[in-house]
C-alpha cells in the first residue's frame, strides 16, 4: 500500500494487492475516513505504559558519604564489577571527624545535573553542591545555601524543577524543639539560599525517607530523640507547597522504622531497610505503599536474611528499578559497612534485592541519584 499526501487529504493507496482506496480526508470539525477497509488488524490494549517523569534514564551515581567524599558513577545495565569515581565533593568534615565525607547528606537529580545538600558530620553544613552529570573529573560547585542544616533525608524529594528538604536530625535547635521546615530550591538556583515553604507537623519524623510521586513529596516514619520513639507516620506535601503543613495521608507503615530508604516508582513509594529498637529486624525489609494511600496500612513486599540488614542506604532510580547502594549492617550497631550495589524491580511482591555490582569503597549514609 502506497501514502500519497494531496492538498486536503491522505491518501492510503492499494497496491496490486486490490485493496480499497482510503482517503483521510481534513475538515473543518476534524478528520474524516472514506472508502472501506476491506481487512481489520486488531492490535490488544491493556494500559498505557507507567511513565515516572523522575526516574533516571541510564546512570546512578552516589556522593558525599561517610567516610568517603568521592562522586561513584555506575550504569543501569551494571550486572557485575565496580562503579567509577568521577570526582569529588568540596566539603570534608573538620577536624576532629577529617577526613569524612558529608554524613547523611540527601541527593536531588535535574536532567542534566545532580545535586547534594547539607548533611550533619560532625556538625550541620548548610551548602548546595552541584555536578554536571558528564563530570569525568575534578570537584562539585557549592552554588548555594540551606537556610538551616540538616541531615537523616534519604530517598526522593523532588519535582521535575525543585528540590525539597526538610529538617529530620539537626544539631541547630534543641533536639527537643519542633525543627520541621520544609526547605525548597529551584535546579536554576547559582547564588542566595532556599526558600521556607513549609513544616512537618510531626516532631516523630527525624531520620524519615522521602518518595515522589509526579505532584508530591511523602514523608515516611522517623524517630524522635533522644528516647528514639519511632513512628509509623506517613504523610505528604505538595510540590505547590508555599506557606503550609504537610498532611497525614491516613496510612501508616506496618512497622516503625528510621534511617531507612524511600524509593519511588511511578504510582508507589517503597520504605527500604532502617532500625527499630523495638523490632531490629526491620532493616532487612522493604515496604511498598500507593502514592493513592488514604487509609491502612503499607504492604511488605521483601525480606532479607539478618545478615544482610541495610541501612543508611543511597538510592538510585529507573523507570522500573530501584538501585540500593552500600549502608550499614547488620543490626544491631556498631554497623559493618557494605559497598554493594543491589537491585529489585519496582513490581516486587516477594524475594529480595539481587547483588548487581559494587561501589570502590565500603561506606554508609550516601546521597543517592541519577541521571533523569
Amino acid at each position: 500500500m502506497a501514502i500519497r499526501i494531496y492538498k486536503d487529504k491522505i491518501r492510503f493507496v492499494a497496491d496490486s494487492d486490490g485493496y480499497t482506496d482510503i482517503d483521510l480526508v481534513i475538515e473543518s470539525d476534524g478528520l474524516r475516513f472514506t472508502g472501506t477497509l476491506t481487512t481489520a488488524y486488531n492490535v490488544p490494549f491493556t494500559s498505557w505504559p507507567s511513565y515516572n517523569p523522575l526516574a533516571g534514564s541510564s546512570f546512578g551515581f552516589v556522593s558525599a558519604t561517610n567516610p568517603d567524599t568521592t562522586i561513584e558513577k555506575f550504569p543501569f545495565s551494571i550486572s557485575s564489577g565496580t562503579a567509577t569515581d568521577v570526582g569529588d565533593f568540596t566539603n570534608r568534615s573538620p577536624a576532629p571527624k577529617a577526613p569524612y565525607g558529608r554524613a547523611q547528606a540527601f541527593c536531588s537529580s535535574s536532567s542534566t545535573d545532580g545535586f547534594s545538600a547539607s548533611g550533619s558530620y560532625p556538625t550541620d553544613y548548610t551548602g548546595i553542591d552541584k555536578f554536571p552529570f558528564a563530570i569525568a573529573g575534578g570537584t562539585s560547585t557549592v552554588v548555594a545555601n540551606l537556610l538551616n542544616g540538616m541531615g537523616g533525608i534519604k530517598g526522593q524529594s523532588q519535582s521535575t524543577t525543585d528540590a525539597f528538604t526538610f529538617e529530620t536530625n539537626t544539631t541547630t535547635y534543641p533536639i527537643a524543639q519542633n525543627n520541621s521546615q520544609i526547605e525548597k530550591f529551584p535546579f536554576s538556583i547559582s547564588s542566595g539560599t532556599s526558600t521556607n515553604v513549609g513544616y512537618l507537623t510531626n516532631q516523630l519524623q527525624g531520620n524519615a525517607s522521602a518518595s515522589s510521586s509526579s505532584t508530591d513529596v511523602f514523608v515516611v516514619a522517623g524517630y524522635n530523640p533522644p528516647n528514639i520513639v519511632t513512628t509509623t507516620l506517613i504523610t505528604k506535601f505538595p510540590f505547590a507547597i508555599s506557606s503550609a503543613a504537610a498532611t497525614d495521608t491516613g496510612g501508616d507503615l506496618i512497622g516503625g522504622r528510621y534511617q531507612h530508604t524511600g524509593f519511588s516508582s511511578s504510582t508507589d513509594g517503597f520504605a527500604f531497610g532502617g532500625q527499630d529498637p523495638a523490632g531490629p529486624g526491620v532493616g532487612g525489609d522493604m515496604e511498598k505503599f500507593p502514592f493513592a494511600i488514604s487509609s491502612g496500612t503499607a504492604a511488605s513486599v521483601m525480606s532479607m536474611s539478618p545478615l544482610t540488614y541495610r541501612y543508611r542506604v543511597a538510592a538510585s532510580i529507573s523507570s522500573t528499578d530501584g538501585f540500593a547502594s552500600a549502608g550499614g549492617g547488620p543490626f544491631p550497631m556498631p554497623p559493618g559497612l557494605t559497598k554493594s550495589i543491589d537491585k529489585f524491580p519496582f513490581s516486587i511482591t516477594s524475594g529480595t534485592v539481587t547483588n548487581v555490582g559494587s561501589l570502590i569503597g565500603a561506606q554508609e549514609f550516601g546521597a543517592g541519584g541519577h541521571q533523569v
